[in-house]
């Protein structure tokens, strides 16, 4: 860093230490986030991209309390289902059912290791499909079928699994890490 008339000049490097303390963190996680969902749908059409706003309603929800953490996952799957990611709903009611089974199995392991993220990750995805495929019979709309679980539901379990560790690590940057059960005691 360099000081030159009256200004401090820091080189493209430094962006961690020019956004550190700064409030443009969760902003470029939340930003991030939604161009690659949306990139994705695009780029890969054949393919199940993985379920990005399900990873961002998680790592919000693991740091706020689960009244907010709930509220936080049934917003952003209405964001999800505005922007057109299906029946209008249906995120909502699949991503909150997976933020309180999030929380649910986050309670009895520490979130620090990456297999008790993946399982975390895995429980989340399994209920939000099973709300899909409740709300589905529910409704009578004929949206999952046998072969779109396994053109859809199987992919986007393992293409989320494969991406979770890449936005934890995000969520980590923007918002700092995530306190385990015994500190949040303290």
């Amino acid at each position: 860093m360099t000081v030159k008339y009256g200004f401090e000049w820091r080189s493209a490097l430094d962006i961690d230490q020019v956004l550190k303390g700064c409030t443009l963190k969760p902003l470029i996680f939340v930003f991030v986030i939604w161009g690659l969902q949306g990139a994705l749908y695009v780029l890969v059409p054949t393919f199940a991209p993985p379920d990005l706003f399900l990873l961002a309603a998680l790592t919000l929800a693991s740091r706020v309390r689960p009244m907010w953490g709930l509220g936080l996952g049934y917003f952003i799957g209405l964001l999800q289902d505005t922007i057109g990611a299906g029946a209008f709903g249906f995120h909502a009611a699949g991503l909150a059912a997976a933020v309180i089974v999030g929380y649910a199995v986050r309670r009895f392991l520490s979130v620090e290791t990456g297999f008790n993220q993946a399982l975390v990750v895995l429980t989340a995805m399994l209920s939000k499909w099973f709300i899909f495929i409740v709300f589905n019979y529910w409704t009578r709309k004929g949206f999952i079928t046998g072969d779109s679980i396994f053109k859809v539901m199987i992919p986007e379990i393992v293409t989320t699994l494969v991406v979770a560790p890449l936005v934890f690590w995000l969520a980590t940057w923007a918002f700092g890490r995530v306190l385990n059960n015994e500190e949040q005691l303290l």
